[in-house]
């Protein structure tokens, strides 16, 4: 499913599986026309896409309660700012965050809470934070770890 504009684009309980590249692919590259806008992706199942299950490059996404499972390349790509992540399951996948330009602050633009999961275990989305430890139990948990991080350690 390739949706190249996605102001206000709602993709909801779709099942996208086995495509040969991405599985939804959600606005452009062109970060120079930033009119990609609000849009919702929610209760969709995507599974063994050859490339990336879910690949976002519109502003202001909220993508919700989505199950990726075995993507070759990454289970959610994220190549846009500003983008809320809440309660969505990957497995044997990754999330991967990316910029075509070279301001690093646009990492720190995303909501990414510990409802997401990555082969069982929550992602911790770190941004402007010194110091910290790794929650007990957690040590193998997924981790983002993003600009001014002094040091994590573990318990």
């Amino acid at each position: 499913m390739d949706r190249r504009r996605c102001l206000w684009e709602n993709i909801f309980n779709n099942t996208v599986s086995n495509n040969f590249g991405f599985g939804i692919q959600i606005g452009g590259s062109n970060w120079l026309k930033p009119v990609y806008w609000g849009s919702v992706l929610k209760n969709n199942t995507i599974n063994d896409n050859r490339q990336i299950g879910l690949n976002i490059g519109c502003m202001r996404a909220s993508v919700e309660n989505n199950t990726l499972n075995f993507n070759k390349r990454h289970g959610i790509q994220i190549s846009s700012t500003y983008q809320t992540f809440k309660n969505n399951t990957l497995n044997g996948n990754s999330i991967f965050i990316t910029w075509t330009i070279p301001y690093y602050g646009y990492y720190l633009t995303h909501t990414i809470d510990t409802t997401n999961t990555v082969n069982g275990k929550p992602v911790y989305f770190i941004k402007n934070q010194t110091g910290g430890q790794v929650p007990p139990g957690q040590e193998r948990s997924s981790w983002r770890i993003v600009q001014g991080l002094a040091s994590l350690t573990r318990p």
